[in-house]
């Protein structure tokens, strides 16, 4: 009987105060609750591989060409595209770091291979638990449901229910994760005056971005909020659509960094070892293209809404890139030391 806008409020809140707490206090709760998911996707594999009926056999066919090929890949693209959002954050860490060179690439490589290696290796799995030749029609009939009943199947009840309480802990994690993202981005922005610069302040004790934490904590109270006294759906129209949003806007903004990063490294030469600077940006760039052409070819699916409104809120994403490069143009005319400024930052 709990109204969902409370639950969000409560959940802004504790994100507010992890934010401004510290990257140590937001790192302990992160690493907790992705250790215990981690644990229970461990132990659900456990299930399906000791426990799945007497028929199902672990066939590779879900790796084969013709099966990865087949359609629909564009949407599975985007959605694994989405999973993996936030995978910048370890960077961003970098300042609040006591080694960054040797721990934040580290920490990014492992993160990628180890995410990588467990939602594949769990995904093959219940296909084939589910059988093959039955997967899609059972996923398509349980939707967000599937994974509660495939833990039935192979484990009981009682897993279930673990798996319902952190499915809600897994979302506030991702949304810790966000939350924190964003606050750096706003703090980098204010550091280096390019905006509001009390963005850029820190606190005494934690050396946290605490305004640019508030202000990221009230724009999203704002648009929850909206949604709220509009009555609309909190799964079906917020989380959809704002997810959407966010997937079209990740994968523009890293295909137009990895775009930037290879002719900043082309311009400067202040990094010229071979992978760094050349061939992983190339890479990035031909893969996040191929992401970007279905995320644009897919999005009334990915936004879970048609028509005008699709095309509205994916034309957004677009109006908030030209402003910004309309601003970042006006800087570099009218204010050539503070853009000298952000590349000097940039080759530190």
């Amino acid at each position: 009987a709990v109204p969902w806008w409370l639950c969000a409020a409560v959940a802004a809140a504790a994100c507010l105060y992890l934010g401004v707490s510290g990257v140590h206090s937001g790192a302990r709760v992160l690493g907790f609750l992705m250790s215990f998911e981690c644990l229970l996707l461990f132990v659900l594999a456990g299930g399906m591989l000791l426990n799945s009926p007497a028929e199902t056999s672990f066939s590779l066919a879900p790796f084969a060409p013709s099966a990865l090929l087949s359609p629909g890949l564009g949407v599975a693209l985007m959605f694994a595209c989405v999973t993996f959002s936030g995978i910048e954050g370890s960077a961003i860490y970098s300042e609040e770091a006591r080694d960054p060179k040797r721990t934040i690439p580290r920490a990014t490589y492992f993160s990628v291979f180890f995410m990588a290696a467990i939602y594949s290796g769990v995904t093959w799995l219940i296909i084939c638990t589910l059988g093959t030749d039955h997967a899609v029609e059972i996923a398509t009939k349980e939707s967000g449901n599937l994974v509660f009943r495939v833990s039935d199947m192979v484990l009981g009840g009682w897993a279930t229910s673990f798996f319902n309480i952190f499915i809600v802990t897994a979302i506030f994690a991702a949304m810790v994760t966000i939350h924190n993202n964003i606050a750096r981005y706003l703090y980098s922005l204010g550091r280096q005056h390019l905006v509001w610069s009390p963005l850029g302040y820190t606190g005494r004790k934690a050396q946290t971005p605490y305004v640019a934490s508030i202000v990221q904590t009230v724009s999203a109270v704002i648009c929850v909020g909206f949604f709220a006294v509009m009555g609309l759906d909190p799964y079906n129209v917020l989380y959809a659509s704002m997810t959407g949003m966010g997937a079209i806007g990740l994968v523009l903004a890293q295909t137009i960094a990895s775009i930037a990063i290879f002719v900043f490294f082309r311009r400067t030469r202040c990094d010229q070892r071979f992978w760094n600077a050349f061939l992983a940006p190339l890479i990035a760039v031909a893969g996040l293209c191929v992401f970007l052409y279905y995320a644009l070819s897919s999005v009334e699916l990915l936004l879970g809404l048609s028509g005008t409104w699709a095309n509205l809120l994916a034309a957004l994403v677009f109006i908030v890139f030209a402003a910004g490069w309309a601003y970042g143009f006006y800087v570099k005319r009218c204010h050539p030391a503070k853009y000298e400024r952000i590349k000097s930052v940039l080759c530190e």
